[in-house]
């Protein structure tokens, strides 16, 4: 195939566009529907992709082109290829019904087989190699790749192409989908394939440092519902956090800012004692946001008890000297008020 091809290349006003299956396949691959995503048609509109074109296997792509250079009364001698090709019994039959003399490879790799592939992903574990398979003309069972991918996870790379696959169901992208998004929340620092649910990773998992980036691509894709992230994310540190990015890319959904705010209004309030008692245990709290807010409204209630001078001592106010309301709005505000008020704003849209 590849002489035919070469020669062509050098010949002018050529109205065989080589390459053409291949690119117009691979531009298929990349616009195809993803988890979610409705604007679909719309991409492949733009792109010019016609509604006919959807994924092939290489064997019918090398069909076409040699039935594009039969229309040009450009055949072939004789079709060399290799174990590809040849182990497809579908692609020799074809090459008999149009009379094609063939020379292919054909070694025993059950190409065929729809579990084949399914079970060398199920075990492959380096990028390289994950390429070299995708790019092997297995047959492509996605209920059976699916099946075989909730049993023993693989690895992210190879979520990433299946969850682009035009054959996947919507419950099938999310969840190829939902082992990319864990591939930065490695458990242990050990890369590998996760389809942990995030709800359960949050009770399960600490959060670190880098809470709020997956956070925020797991509510992108849907796969992550906020409220989670206070009554059940730990520490509270790297929650609030993740929260405070959620919010900033109007994520957080009215569900969450209605819980915070109740939250604070129960425990917090006005009460200057408490938003100050909650920046002092934040760094140190190992538990959730919502026990931080109860624990800090608690503690500052009963210091407040301890401190609290008899109602026969406590003086009176001095003609000209600030009543205790005045004085506390002078005072800086803590800076997990403003954190917290921050996520209160109307982001509910």
């Amino acid at each position: 195939m590849s002489s035919p091809a070469r020669e062509l290349s050098d010949r002018r006003q050529c109205p065989c566009r080589l390459g053409h299956r291949f690119v117009s396949a691979v531009v298929a691959a990349v616009c195809a529907p993803q988890l979610g995503r409705p604007d679909a048609a719309g991409r492949r509109a733009r792109c010019q992709i016609a509604d006919g074109e959807r994924h092939r296997p290489k064997w019918q792509l090398a069909l076409e082109m040699l039935d594009e250079f039969a229309a040009l009364r450009l055949g072939t001698a004789v079709l060399v290829a290799d174990t590809g090709y040849g182990a497809n019994a579908d692609f020799r039959h074809a090459l008999k019904e149009r009379g094609l003399a063939y020379a292919l490879h054909g070694e025993s790799e059950p190409y065929e087989d729809p579990t084949r592939l399914p079970a060398l992903l199920a075990t492959a574990r380096g990028t390289s190699t994950l390429r070299d398979l995708l790019s092997e003309p297995y047959a492509h069972d996605l209920d059976a790749l699916a099946a075989a991918h909730a049993a023993t996870p693989f690895m992210p790379k190879a979520c990433e192409e299946l969850a682009r696959h035009e054959a996947a169901s919507d419950a099938q992208r999310h969840a190829f989908r939902l082992s990319v998004l864990n591939e930065p929340w490695r458990a242990g620092g050990r890369r590998a394939g996760n389809i942990t649910p995030p709800a359960r990773r949050l009770a399960e998992e600490e959060l670190d440092e880098n809470a709020a980036v997956r956070a925020e691509g797991l509510a992108v894709a849907g796969l992550l519902d906020p409220m989670d992230l206070i009554a059940t994310a730990h520490p509270a540190a790297h929650a609030l956090a993740a929260l405070a990015r959620l919010a900033a890319r109007d994520l957080l959904g009215t569900a969450a800012v209605t819980d915070l705010h109740a939250l604070t209004q129960a425990h917090l309030g006005e009460r200057a004692r408490a938003w100050a008692t909650l920046d002092a245990l934040l760094p140190e709290h190992k538990g959730t946001v919502a026990e931080l807010i109860a624990k800090a409204g608690k503690a500052a209630h009963e210091t407040a008890a301890e401190t609290e001078p008899p109602a026969a001592m406590t003086p009176r106010h001095q003609p000209g000297s600030l009543a205790p309301s005045r004085r506390a709005a002078h005072r800086p505000r803590p800076r997990m008020e403003s954190t917290v008020e921050a996520l209160l704003t109307d982001r509910t849209r």
